[in-house]
């Protein structure tokens, strides 16, 4: 059956316009945008000019599409469907791919009661999502197999998050007080004072044994002789972080000031940040951080001792 009047293939729908158009409508700035957010102004521009080269890679490209347009009052999930149709639109069909005419890429049965209130604002809104774009450059076979490959291992850490702890335990902290005769005597014991020297972290720092800069992006390898891995981050502000666990890859969060991850591994642990608002120890050692002003990227490789 032939698509309805109403029917939009993804091919057609310019994102970077539709998220001018709602930015305007809301009159948000890319300031306030970017504040509110948590994502660099200059990202969020390229976004709405559709310059998907100047952003730090696909996928991140892809998870600042989906908060975009959910700050926008848009349907970030139907948006990001559409630039991956838009990717692979030579081997995906999208015949049957439909935006309702109300809603579209717009959120829910809210927005269709805001659009009948207004009809010449709802018909210049459906114009401004079908409004056909020129057709992105043509994607190589190895970016859609990367893509491919980051797709499935998403799929397999989230089934890894769900099925197994991850997060190493702590020790409780005793809080009440033994009477003197008692005190006196475990102060004398042998065992007790070894307990107690091993509490404190140790005061050496944990330096990279290299680090390379890659477009947008530091990449920082540590070597880590001892097993478990076992991380933890103290977030000092807003931060988005994304990890793999072992090469499996976890979804990526927006961590807020005060808040604290734990985190451990096996072998491997890969840590990517938004931002610099964080402090992080492994194996109770300080870890020593780039000094770049770009993102992040921290690798944690367990290695045999010298």
């Amino acid at each position: 059956m032939a698509p309805s009047d109403d029917t939009i293939v993804p091919e057609s729908i310019d994102l970077g316009h539709v998220l001018h158009e709602a930015r305007i409508h809301r009159r948000i700035s890319l300031d306030e945008a970017s504040q509110d957010l948590k994502i660099r102004r200059e990202y969020l521009l390229a976004l709405e000019q559709n310059r998907w080269q100047d952003l730090p890679g696909e996928v991140y490209g892809q998870g600042f599409l989906r908060n975009y347009g959910r700050l926008l009052d848009l349907d970030g999930d139907r948006l990001v469907d559409v630039r991956r149709h838009q990717l692979g639109s030579t081997s995906i069909p999208v015949t049957n791919y439909e935006i309702p005419k109300r809603t579209g890429i717009f959120t829910g049965p809210n927005q269709s009661t805001t659009n009948t209130r207004n009809p010449k604002h709802a018909r210049n809104r459906r114009q401004a999502v079908s409004r056909p774009s020129t057709p992105p450059p043509p994607i190589g076979t190895r970016t859609i197999v990367t893509l491919l490959v980051v797709m499935a291992l998403l799929f397999v850490g989230g089934w890894y998050l769900l099925n197994s702890p991850g997060h190493p335990a702590t020790a409780p902290v005793p809080t009440t007080r033994k009477s003197p005769t008692t005190s006196k005597k475990t102060t004398t014991s042998p065992t007790h004072k070894h307990q107690h020297h091993k509490a404190p972290h140790s005061s050496a720092p944990l330096s990279p044994a290299s680090t390379t800069t890659q477009g947008r992006i530091t990449v920082a390898t540590y070597d880590v002789t001892q097993a478990p891995l076992v991380a933890s981050i103290h977030f000092t502000g807003p931060c988005w972080m994304g990890y793999s666990i072992d090469g499996a890859a976890q979804i990526g969060h927006v961590y807020q000031a005060g808040q604290t991850l734990p985190l451990q591994a096996t072998a491997s642990l890969k840590l990517i940040f938004g931002t610099h608002a964080f402090s992080l120890t492994l194996n109770r050692h300080t870890v020593s951080l780039p000094n770049t002003p770009v993102l992040w990227q921290l690798d944690f490789v367990k290695t045999s001792a010298p």
